[in-house]
């Protein structure tokens, strides 16, 4: 009778125990699951707000909402077998749904399933569920943590992919800025080294029209001093010219008084 009781109060003991973690576990999936959802909407919002940013195919949706509701029906059925109203093989198939995005895990579940039965053979069914549903737990927290080792490596890696692609076109667009700012740069000292060649044919240009206009000046000063000095010339030699004929008639003046005065002594001389 003694042992009886024992074994009563062990198993209410067992399956308070179980029941309680059970639900402590739900309640922190359901925390865990809404931070999540909140991150990945944060997530998502900013991945969308992105210029780099590609929507998802259709078939990764439909994955995440079928493995989604494979979550949703073991916290069913977890919380149906923390009620005690279910036996070990209804519980293993409602557990058995949390499964379907890996072959093996079902496996391990079953396995689990078979170990518990075998080392407790004293124990009743529900009892044996509940250690059952206690394992099925411990290897839907591990799947889940792995789980959410894989979304966040996926998550950092599509951090990283971002960044790249936003590093790769800031440098690109720096290469293309540097180069428009290059070529920019030699249009400009062509332009100017044209305008300095223009400027510098203008000024020759403009000094060599200076000194020919310089030497035709000079030419025209020369005409007109030799013009000058032909003109005195002539007018010297007019003067000359005027002198002689002055002296010639003196001389002939000259002669005609001295043949009058021979006239005149001729007559004196016949009187």
């Amino acid at each position: 009778m003694h042992s009886f009781k024992q074994y009563g109060d062990r198993e209410k003991l067992i399956e308070g125990e179980t029941r309680a973690a059970i639900k402590k576990h739900l309640q922190q999936q359901q925390q865990k699951q809404q931070l999540q959802q909140q991150q990945q909407q944060q997530q998502q919002q900013q991945i969308e707000q992105s210029p780099e940013y590609k929507p998802n195919p259709p078939a990764a949706a439909a994955d995440a909402a079928a493995c989604a509701a494979a979550s949703a029906a073991a916290n069913a059925a977890a919380n149906a077998a923390a009620a005690g109203g279910l036996q070990e093989k209804q519980q293993q198939q409602k557990m058995q749904q949390q499964y379907n995005c890996s072959s093996g895990t079902a496996a391990t579940a079953a396995a689990a399933t078979a170990a518990a039965a075998v080392s407790l053979p004293q124990e009743t069914a529900e009892t044996v569920g509940l250690r059952v549903c206690g394992v099925l737990l411990l290897l839907l927290l591990l799947q889940q943590k792995d789980g959410q080792r894989q979304q966040q490596h996926k998550q950092q890696g599509e951090k990283e992919a971002a960044a790249k692609q936003n590093c790769k076109t800031k440098t690109q667009a720096a290469a293309a800025a540097a180069a428009a700012a290059a070529a920019a740069a030699a249009a400009a000292a062509a332009a100017q080294t044209n305008l300095q060649q223009q400027y510098q044919q203008q000024q020759q240009q403009q000094q060599q029209q200076q000194q020919h206009q310089q030497q035709q000046h000079q030419q025209q000063q020369q005409q007109h001093q030799q013009q000058q000095q032909q003109q005195q010339q002539q007018q010297h030699q007019q003067q000359q010219h005027q002198q002689q004929q002055q002296q010639r008639q003196q001389r002939q003046h000259q002669q005609q008084q001295h043949q009058q005065q021979q006239h005149q002594q001729q007559q004196h001389q016949q009187q």
